[in-house]
């Protein structure tokens, strides 16, 4: 009576894939089509239908309030930024149709870096764009300096205004000057 060994039938790919250790194809294929689905959704969130309003409001304030809604990650320069007063409208507008909005209307620039948007002002931008007339509006004032007898233009002369700031003529005895006090 001879024994038997035990012989169980294998297949070739299950040796293959235990030996190596390897993952067969279904698996691979499942994990490739997993990973292109979570990389689409990751850029779809940046294309969220975006409705928001804002009407003379701090821009730093606008981008905390987009942040929240819509969790977007912000790196921009907060003091500066809620000296700019934005006003705009957008209703199902993805993020790149809001920002060619800002970017069109206010000196701004965005740049996406490592899951956070980097918003920066324009090298040129020198100040805040005007918004509303404030009740303190500055007066300009400008004009010559002439001698009282004889008429010719004083050169380099100071002048003082009320608030006690002031400027000095040129060569020509014109000077130029932006002021909050009252008309002389």
């Amino acid at each position: 009576m001879s024994q038997g060994i035990g012989i169980q039938e294998r297949n070739e790919t299950d040796s293959i894939f235990r030996a190596g250790n390897r993952r067969p194809p279904g698996i691979v294929c499942l994990m490739g089509l997993l990973f292109i689905l979570i990389s689409f959704f990751e850029t779809t969130a940046q294309e969220a239908q975006i409705t928001y309003s804002a009407s003379e409001k701090p821009l730093d304030k606008v981008l905390e309030e987009l942040s929240q809604r819509y969790r977007f990650r912000f790196a921009y320069d907060a003091a500066r930024f809620s000296q700019f007063k934005v006003s705009f409208t957008v209703r199902n507008s993805t993020w790149g149709e809001l920002t060619d909005i800002l970017k069109h209307k206010y000196p701004l620039r965005f740049k996406y870096l490592e899951g956070t948007w980097i918003v920066t002002l324009h090298p040129e931008a020198k100040k805040p764009p005007e918004s509303k007339p404030s009740v303190a509006q500055k007066k300009s004032y400008c004009g010559y300096v002439t001698d009282h007898q004889t008429g010719e233009p004083l050169a380099y002369c100071n002048v003082v205004f009320p608030d006690l700031t002031g400027t000095i003529t040129n060569a020509s005895g014109y000077f130029y000057h932006e002021s909050d006090a009252p008309a002389l």
